[in-house]
């Protein structure tokens, strides 16, 4: 059970982190965490909207991992495409 809090506690230190340094490339972001005072307040929609604009303006690039070696991360890359690109 410690494990399992220490985990969730780690998931999100890492969001927030995330969170952070997207809203630094990404002014209206910013502008929603200065709003609600609060990193953890930042829904997923918004944070994947964020990351769009910021790849959008050539700020940022997001690296994903993979190998077509037994298509392991084929299907998160792809994913990952619709979901940046085309929002």
């Amino acid at each position: 059970m410690t494990e399992s809090i220490q985990d969730d506690t780690e998931i999100r230190i890492q969001r927030e982190s995330l969170v952070e340094q997207v809203a630094d490339m990404d002014p209206h972001l910013a502008d929603l965490i200065i709003e609600r005072e609060s990193l953890t307040s930042i829904k997923n929609e918004e944070l994947r909207a964020a990351i769009g604009r910021v790849m959008y303006t050539n700020s940022a690039v997001p690296v994903l991992m993979g190998t077509s070696y037994k298509n392991v991360g084929v299907q998160p890359l792809l994913d990952a495409i619709i979901t940046y690109i085309y929002t």
